[in-house]
C-alpha cells in the first residue's frame, strides 16, 4: 500500500547569519580603536541593559564612512531577511518597507561583563536587530561541543558556553527531546566577523566570560516602516 506522506515544518523564528569580510572587520576595529581614545565619545551605558562594568558601551556615528558602509550592508541584509520571512511563512505585506536605522552602538566587554535576558524595543512594530563580533578572546569557545548548540557539556562547571550569545523563544524543558519538542533556545558561539540578524522581539542574553581579552561587538536596530513608494526599496545583495 502506497501512502503519500510529508512533514509540515512550522517555524518559530528566523535568525540570519552572515560572514563579514576581513577588511571590513579591520576597518570597523580601527574606527572603534580611535573612538575609545576620544575623550568626547558618547557612552550608551545609561540606555542599555548590558552589565558592562569593566568595559564600555558606546554610541557610533552613522555618518562616519566606515559605519555608513556597514549600515548599508545591514540594510541590504535586513531586506533579504524580510523577503525570506515572507517566502517561508506565506505571509505577505500590503505595503513596501522603509528599512531605517534607529540606533547603532558598540559593546566592549571584559571578564565578568554580561547582558541579562532582554529584547530590543523599536519605534516601528517591525524591528530587526543585528549584532556582529569584531574581537573575541581565544578562550571563548575553546571547550565548545558544537559550533552553535544548546547541548554543550555544561556539567562540572565546564564553562562551555562562557561568553556565548543565547536566544530564548519558548520553553526549554529538560525532557523536550523525549517529548519530541524542538528546542526553543540556541546558544551561539562568538566568532570574529560573524553577523546575526533577528527580529527585535526575540529575547537574548550574553553569558560572562573569564580571563584576558576583549569581547567586542557592534549592535544595531532597524525600523521597518510601511510605505507606498518603491523608491526606498533596498536592493538585494549579489
Amino acid at each position: 500500500m502506497q501512502v503519500n506522506y510529508k512533514i509540515l515544518t512550522i517555524p518559530s523564528v528566523f535568525i540570519g547569519v552572515a560572514e563579514i569580510p576581513s577588511p571590513m572587520v579591520e576597518s570597523l576595529n580601527s574606527y572603534l580603536d580611535e573612538l575609545l581614545q576620544d575623550e568626547g565619545r558618547l557612552s550608551r551605558g545609561d540606555s542599555l541593559v548590558g552589565q558592562i562594568r569593566h568595559g564600555e558601551q558606546l554610541g557610533l556615528d552613522p555618518a562616519h564612512p566606515t559605519i555608513d558602509e556597514f549600515v548599508l550592508l545591514l540594510r541590504k541584509l535586513s531586506a533579504e531577511y524580510i523577503t525570506h520571512f515572507s517566502q517561508k511563512t506565506g505571509q505577505h505585506f500590503n505595503k513596501n518597507r522603509l528599512i531605517e536605522l534607529e540606533s547603532i552602538w558598540s559593546v566592549h566587554s571584559y571578564a565578568g561583563d554580561y547582558n541579562p535576558l532582554h529584547d530590543h524595543a523599536t519605534k516601528a512594530i517591525m524591528g530587526i536587530s543585528t549584532t556582529c563580533w569584531t574581537k573575541v578572546p581565544p578562550q571563548i569557545g575553546d571547550r565548545r561541543v558544537g559550533k552553535d548548540s544548546i547541548t554543550g557539556d555544561l556539567l562540572d562547571a565546564s564553562g562551555a558556553h562562557d561568553g556565548y550569545l543565547v536566544f530564548e523563544f519558548g520553553r526549554c524543558d529538560t525532557m523536550n527531546t523525549e517529548r519530541l519538542m524542538p528546542s526553543q533556545s540556541i546558544a551561539v558561539c562568538p566568532e570574529v566577523g560573524k553577523l546575526l540578524l533577528f527580529p527585535s522581539w526575540l529575547q537574548h542574553m550574553v553569558y560572562p566570560f573569564f580571563g584576558d581579552g576583549e569581547r567586542r561587538t557592534i549592535a544595531a536596530n532597524f525600523n521597518g516602516w510601511e510605505t507606498d513608494g518603491n523608491r526606498i526599496k533596498v536592493s538585494k545583495i549579489g
